[in-house]
């Protein structure tokens, strides 16, 4: 798979009937699987990106949304005593430290 594709991809799995924000907030369901085929789909972009310092602003949008609408729903949740809190907790977790490495990499300099 290209770089093309995987970005495709990440897209597709958040924004799918299928994925795992759509069934998070449409559904109401937390789809463990679709979140872990997002997590390793990020891992798979990652290691395509390999040195490279560009990062699609679409799949950046894509991500950083997604973590913001999930802490959101992590509220509601805690607010209601969800006891589905504790697996959006941990998708935040993983989410979060998925983007960071993605991140961090793309605006590390290289010669440190």
């Amino acid at each position: 798979m290209d770089i093309d594709e995987i970005e495709t991809k990440i897209i597709e799995e958040v924004e799918a009937e299928s994925g795992f924000m759509m069934q998070l907030r449409v559904h109401n369901t937390f789809d463990e699987q679709a979140l872990t085929t997002l997590l390793k789909t990020i891992e798979d972009y990652n290691r395509l990106l390999g040195n490279s310092k560009y990062i699609n602003r679409d799949v950046v949008f894509m991500l950083t949304s997604t973590l913001e609408i999930i802490r959101g729903i992590e509220n509601r949740f805690d607010a209601m005593s969800d006891p589905r809190k504790k697996q959006v907790s941990n998708a935040i977790r993983k989410l979060s430290r998925d983007m960071d490495y993605l991140l961090d990499l793309r605006s590390r300099p290289k010669n440190l």
